[in-house]
């Protein structure tokens, strides 16, 4: 099990990028995994150079908690970077998957939102190609939406 201050989980199967999260944890979960994977990746990235008074630490533990209790423990990586450009209005955090949409939000009380940030990320899970068409799951996050990316379409 990894410590609760530095999560690094990935999802265990993966074979293009229109593959559904539902697909993979039932592959998952009847041992449908032989041979070699490709490995796909999913994080939050946290800015650990927002200003103001802030215990990371507090704030990591806070989502690692929250992912864990959603079940997304093993499909989140949960990481800091410096400055999404947010500065405005921190905190600043950050959401992208391998062949998936990409996220950032700002104005985020890390450790009050922790589960708003998992409701998020199941959302984004849900969705095959991580495009979030209803943001009400989503909480409070919602509303710290700053921007969203398509997905890279490969040619």
């Amino acid at each position: 099990m990894p410590e609760i201050g530095r999560i690094r989980t990935h999802i265990l199967v993966r074979s293009n990028v229109t593959r559904t999260c539902a697909l993979v944890g039932k592959a998952a979960e009847t041992g449908k995994t032989k041979g070699k994977l490709n490995v796909a990746q999913t994080r939050i990235l946290i800015c650990n150079s927002c200003s103001g008074t802030r215990d990371r630490d507090a704030e990591r533990q806070a989502v690692a908690r929250a992912l864990a209790k959603a079940g997304l423990a093993e499909r989140i990586e949960l990481a800091e970077h410096a400055c999404f450009n947010g500065c405005q209005d921190p905190v600043a955090l950050a959401l992208q998957g391998d062949g998936m949409a990409s996220y950032v939000f700002s104005g985020v009380d890390v450790a009050a939102d922790a589960d708003d940030i998992a409701a998020t990320c199941q959302t984004y899970l849900d969705s095959p190609t991580g495009w979030i068409e209803d943001a009400r799951p989503c909480g409070r996050l919602r509303l710290c939406l700053r921007t969203r990316i398509p997905a890279l379409q490969s040619t």
